[in-house]
């Protein structure tokens, strides 16, 4: 019986451990999303800027080929 609660001891001492080190690999991998959506939030903002420049130059464009016909 004591050997039972010595062994039950050890196994949660173990899964406490485990638990513990997923939780921060866990962390990490949140953070380094977290790093990542900003990332793309300003990647996407600054396409989103380099586009619309390009829908201009291509409504001036449309424009001048209109002109031309």
């Amino acid at each position: 019986m004591l050997e039972d609660s010595q062994d039950d001891q050890k196994d949660l001492i173990k899964t406490n451990e485990r638990l513990a080190q997923e939780n921060e690999s866990m962390k990490k991998r949140i953070a380094e999303n977290e790093k990542t959506i900003e990332e793309n939030i300003k990647k996407s903002e600054d396409l989103k800027v380099k586009i619309q420049g390009q829908d201009k130059s291509l409504e001036i464009l449309r424009g001048k080929f209109t002109e031309l016909k």
